[in-house]
């Protein structure tokens, strides 16, 4: 799309046009010809490291530092809020995808009391779906896997503009995709994807605990446990066969390697390298942390 074809609907104002495919941040950048936004001169070095940006908005005070960049412009006092304004058009305007009505493989199992949404769901062979979940539009569950009650899937995640005046969440277009044998046990909330370049992603074999907390955007890999009332901020990337221990926190766009460990209650600000093991608040390495509690004892 290029930006031109809306810019008169939004009312837009451009220094360059440009094309795009995709919406994101610039600190979650999933594919290529994204439109992204810079509401500060700081995030510039950020913008020339990455080859994912093919339009961008930034404020005209400062738009003369762009020579570097070969992409489009849109000017705005408030990129941010543009930036929304568009994600919101792109919504309204099916351009994101095409709707279509839920479908609901025969086999499945599916509680009187859980609420399906009639539209934008695919739920595959012999999955079960316990008393009082939700699911939301937007939702994709492989065959087998089981749901237990009072899970909500695909709301909203927390991501906030000022809109007309008022704080709101922003609508969000992405999708939560659940995978074969997954187990979700009860009231766990999962959160969709902001953007379809970003989705939620349980894979195959993904076990969680009740009171889980998935935000959107977040990557989930294969064989990956999580304890109970563990939190895990928006896109983060857990890899394979990894344990999240109960009450542990994740902060937003941390990187979790394959077979990584996080320890009960740790607090998690740093990516987490393959088959390491991290406790504490902030978390460092499991060893460290005990020899730390030795000598303070």
């Amino acid at each position: 799309m290029k930006i031109s074809d809306i810019s008169d609907a939004l009312q837009i104002k451009l220094l360059r046009d440009g094309i795009f495919k995709n919406l994101g941040k610039l600190n979650a950048l999933d594919e290529a010809d994204t439109l992204s936004f810079i509401t500060d001169e700081k995030y510039i070095p950020q913008l020339q490291k990455t080859d994912k940006v093919s339009s961008v908005i930034v404020k005209e005070a400062f738009s003369d530092q762009f020579d570097f960049f070969e992409g489009g412009i849109i000017l705005s006092e408030n990129p941010k809020s543009t930036f929304f304004e568009i994600h919101r058009y792109l919504i309204d305007n099916d351009l994101y995808f095409k709707s279509f009505e839920t479908s609901i493989d025969p086999s499945a199992k599916i509680a009187k009391t859980a609420i399906i949404a009639e539209r934008n769901v695919i739920i595959g062979a012999n999955v079960i779906i316990e008393d009082y979940v939700v699911i939301k539009e937007n939702t994709q569950i492989g065959e087998n896997t089981r749901i237990r009650s009072g899970t909500v899937v695909s709301s909203s995640g927390f991501e906030t503009d000022i809109i007309d005046g008022v704080q709101k969440i922003i609508p969000h277009a992405g999708w939560v995709i659940i995978g074969k044998n997954v187990e979700i046990q009860a009231n766990n909330a999962i959160s969709r994807g902001l953007f379809p370049s970003r989705n939620t992603i349980l894979a195959d074999e993904v076990v969680t605990d009740n009171l889980v907390h998935i935000a959107h955007g977040v990557q989930i890999g294969w064989r990956t446990k999580i304890a109970a009332s563990a939190m895990i901020a928006g896109s983060v990337t857990l890899g394979e066969k990894v344990w999240i221990g109960p009450v542990a926190v994740i902060s937003s766009g941390i990187t979790i390697g394959n077979e990584a460990k996080i320890t009960l209650g740790s607090v998690v600000t740093r990516n987490v390298s393959e088959n390491k093991r991290v406790t504490g608040n902030f978390a460092i390495d499991h060893g460290k942390f005990l020899e730390n509690l030795k000598n303070i004892r």
